[in-house]
């Protein structure tokens, strides 16, 4: 599977994170801020949501969503080793 630049960043992003202390899934509306704000032509929406899903249907990323609020966040998918 080829990456978009989206999808590199996404992926760059949420493992960047990670080791500061941010365990668990990101909010989908701060992880494109925080896309955006680094960025020379900001990241359409749209654009955002398509390569998000185009990850968690090729096994890259999680979805969540808060079942209390509409509130939704991916984390990175991690596939662990199996001892042999």
């Amino acid at each position: 599977m080829r990456l978009s630049k989206t999808q590199k960043d996404v992926l760059f992003v949420l493992f960047g994170i990670e080791p500061r202390g941010r365990r668990g899934p990101v909010p989908n509306v701060d992880l494109f801020e925080l896309l955006n704000k680094h960025r020379d032509r900001e990241l359409f929406d749209n654009n955002f949501r398509i390569s998000c899903h185009t990850l968690v249907k090729n096994g890259l990323l999680l979805k969540y969503r808060n079942p209390v609020s509409p509130e939704a966040g991916f984390s990175p998918h991690r596939v662990r080793a199996r001892h042999c």
